[in-house]
């Protein structure tokens, strides 16, 4: 598969089976994620965390659910085996802002890296909320000090066949200048 073709691939896979995620498939998801841009090289703003962990995942759907109770999904990780958290260092202005766009190309470069892989994946915003504000979910999912929880990717293999995007250069308004 080439980029483009897994960039096709990577749909939001939003039920996972309970089939575990390899070692081996998180060690390429991780090497996906530090090939990313980071802002001006600042690779220690950067904090990676892999959790597979079944009580602390319940944890984070817990919080989840308890900030957004009008929420209909009641279980907002869709039921994944694993999940990479990306969080910052607290930084204010521009370089905060650097930092969170660097966390942007970290996750999508494992989204990607998950459809090659042929794993399931969805970016999960609606969680950032509830777990950057409990310290305790933060410290077991040992988020550092000085650090903020920005993205997280729920992973895992997809209880159903995920079609791939159409191939169009037409889905955004483009103006050429």
């Amino acid at each position: 598969m080439n980029v483009l073709q897994a960039m096709l691939a990577r749909r939001s896979c939003r039920d996972f089976t309970a089939e575990p995620v390899t070692e081996k498939e998180i060690e390429q998801l991780l090497l996906a994620a530090n090939a990313a841009p980071v802002g001006m090289a600042r690779f220690d703003a950067i904090a990676l965390s892999v959790i597979q962990d079944p009580a602390l995942l319940s944890g984070i759907e817990a919080a989840a659910c308890a900030a957004a109770p009008e929420a209909a999904n009641k279980h907002p990780l869709y039921h994944a085996p694993a999940g990479i958290l990306v969080s910052v260092k607290q930084e204010e202005g521009r370089t905060g802002e650097m930092h969170r766009m660097s966390a942007a190309c970290v996750m999508e470069n494992i989204l990607v890296e998950a459809a090659e892989l042929g794993l399931g994946s969805v970016y999960l915003m609606g969680v950032m909320a509830a777990l950057s504000q409990d310290a305790a979910l933060c410290a077991a999912a040992k988020v550092p000090a000085g650090f903020v929880p920005v993205a997280m990717a729920a992973v895992g293999h997809s209880a159903a066949e995920l079609e791939p995007h159409p191939a169009t250069a037409e889905r955004f308004a483009c103006a050429r200048v």
